[in-house]
């Protein structure tokens, strides 16, 4: 697999897309493609299967959508690996997508570390995610969230908070998972007929309490199920 370093990405968007999407301040990482709701990315980005490694954001402002694509829409996101990542930030925080709706992810994987400031939605891939279509990806990942009872929810090591998506042949393996409420070992919270098909986690730990049949997956992988309003469960 090849591998492009974050600052040759960061050098090549710069040309294709303007300065504007590569920080001024190295000491914060890279700034967001999609920049809200009002400016989402919208577009189709194949990454040929090669590799991004050490995306670093820091993030401490009340921003949302923190992700290497910000906020996406209508579009697609395939054969991509984020490798190592680093990233900090409020609201809606992932690797790949921090909100997402319409987005198709294929063969896509993400490892590293993820935290949020006690904001909501974090996930490996997506933070928060509306009609997502995600087959054969996978997360390896540590997600945490500074403890603040009110905030930290929907913690996921896939997706954060999702609705009327699917998801097949995906995994997520030895990783913690860690927030106050609504953390899952794949999903931290899914509503609205979800479906998900062959998908596991594989040694992964989740902390705090879990209100996702999708933290407990594991027992029901290899078959399909599909739920409307999966609430009130706890990890196992």
């Amino acid at each position: 697999m090849a591998v492009i370093t974050f600052s040759a990405f960061s050098s090549i968007v710069g040309a294709l897309f303007g300065t504007r999407y590569v920080s001024n301040t190295p000491a914060n990482g890279w700034k967001r493609l999609g920049y809200d709701e009002d400016k989402p990315f919208i577009g189709h980005y194949d990454g040929n299967n090669k590799a991004i490694k050490n995306l670093y954001i820091k993030n401490t402002s009340d921003d949302s959508y923190i992700s290497l694509f910000g906020n996406v829409e209508n579009s697609s996101i395939t054969n991509l690996n984020c490798e190592n990542v680093d990233i900090f930030g409020e609201d809606s925080v992932a690797a790949l997508a921090g909100g997402a709706e319409n987005l198709i992810i294929t063969n896509c994987h993400v490892s590293g570390k993820i935290v949020m400031n006690e904001g909501c939605c974090v996930g490996g891939l997506v933070g928060t995610g509306y009609a997502l279509t995600v087959t054969n990806c996978s997360s390896t990942v540590d997600i945490s969230s500074y403890y603040n009872p009110d905030y930290s929810a929907y913690i996921g090591a896939l997706i954060g908070y999702t609705e009327d998506s699917s998801f097949k042949n995906c995994c997520s393996t030895d990783g913690i998972v860690s927030g106050t409420r609504y953390s899952g070992g794949l999903i931290g919270y899914a509503a609205y007929d979800c479906m998900i098909e062959d998908c596991e986690t594989k040694g992964m730990i989740v902390k705090g309490r879990v209100k996702n049949l999708f933290s407990i997956y594991k027992k029901l992988q290899n078959k399909v199920k599909t739920f409307d309003e999966v609430y009130d469960f706890f990890a196992i």
